[in-house]
């Protein structure tokens, strides 16, 4: 049955600020998923959202997490830090409890899928997840993700035609920009970006 290979079942933390959205990021990261879980028969049981306030968030140094069922095809359940920690430098810079974007859930996502065949960091882990990450790409590009309408997305986002052809200006601007992100997503994961291990 296709409809078995899926994320199941979302949870979202309720008491903290913007919980709606958190819930709105977990369900868009549930669909972007969905044409990769089809695709390698995989199942994700449950995908939740885990915060420094909560008892499977407390090592700041942790993206994320997934609990494999073993049988190399089903995750029991896969936790993403979606938020900026409640207290640190970080909340200092960016605010306590900050929602990140979908692009940095997705990527913790992948990672932690990856994880459903391949329980450690091992060399077979990255060559699928970089295989995992250039499958999702392409299933962007041809537009086989679907909106929350059922809609096909190509390129993932609709197009903003004043970001389409930036000047050289603002191109050197945002790729200063993507550099500064990529550096505070380091500090944020700790450990050289990883991001979280396969052990329940």
């Amino acid at each position: 049955d296709p409809d078995n290979f899926r994320v199941h079942s979302i949870d979202h933390i309720k008491k903290l600020p913007d919980a709606d959205k958190a819930r709105a990021i977990l369900e868009e990261c549930a669909r972007h998923i969905r044409p990769l879980l089809q695709a390698r028969r995989w199942r994700v049981l449950k995908l939740y959202e885990i915060c420094c306030c909560t008892a499977g968030g407390k090592n700041l140094g942790v993206g994320g997490f997934c609990c494999p069922a073993g049988d190399g095809v089903t995750s029991l359940r896969i936790a993403i830090r979606l938020r900026t920690p409640g207290h640190g430098p970080q909340a200092d810079e960016w605010g306590a409890h900050s929602l990140r974007d979908l692009d940095y859930a997705m990527k913790v996502l992948i990672h932690e899928v990856s994880h459903i065949v391949h329980g450690n960091h091992s060399a077979a882990f990255y060559t699928l997840m970089a295989e995992l990450t250039r499958q999702y790409e392409t299933y962007l590009q041809k537009g086989q993700v679907l909106d929350e309408a059922g809609m096909p997305l190509t390129g993932g986002r609709k197009a903003d035609a004043s970001r389409h052809n930036p000047s050289l200006r603002e191109a050197r601007l945002a790729a200063l920009g993507a550099a500064e992100a990529r550096a505070r997503t380091g500090a944020i994961l700790g450990g050289g970006g990883r991001l979280g291990g396969g052990g329940v």
